[in-house]
């Protein structure tokens, strides 16, 4: 069984839906909960929604990579394309506690992986926009 998973899709919001089937596939084979899969899925769509809707200007195709590993610290999961330089990180946190026809439409997302993960980064490396993130969980048996 390996613990590396990499996987590439383009910027085409159809392709947002081998996502949750990606994901349950590689959770499966690494022991994570329903609760676990769950939060990775809402939060990856969100994340490549996203980079998808709002990082390019052309109609061309372009690649975004997500590679998915395991250590000891738990699931890392690594997000890469080549739109136009964004750091995620530096979005500020949506107000939800204001009654909800006076909230503005969006912005969960960035919301939704603070919840959700335990480590959240942003590098430019190169033409690339690297996103890093983990889900820290226990050791795996054995």
């Amino acid at each position: 069984m390996s613990n590396e998973r990499t996987i590439v899709l383009k910027n085409d919001t159809k392709e947002l839906d081998k996502l949750p089937g990606i994901i349950e596939e590689y959770a499966e084979l690494n022991g994570l909960s329903g609760k676990q899969t769950f939060e990775m899925t809402l939060v990856l769509d969100e994340l490549l929604s996203n980079i998808m809707n709002y990082a390019y200007e052309d109609t061309k195709d372009h690649d975004i990579s997500l590679n998915f590993s395991r250590d000891a610290e738990g699931i890392q999961i690594v997000l890469q394309d080549d739109g136009f330089p964004f750091d995620p990180t530096q979005h500020g946190d949506p107000v939800i506690d204001s009654p909800l026809e006076e909230r503005q439409i969006g912005g969960l997302g960035v919301f939704f992986v603070r919840q959700y993960m335990d480590r959240f980064e942003y590098s430019r490396e190169g033409d690339l926009n690297v996103v890093r993130l983990c889900k820290k969980l226990p050791p795996p048996e054995g």
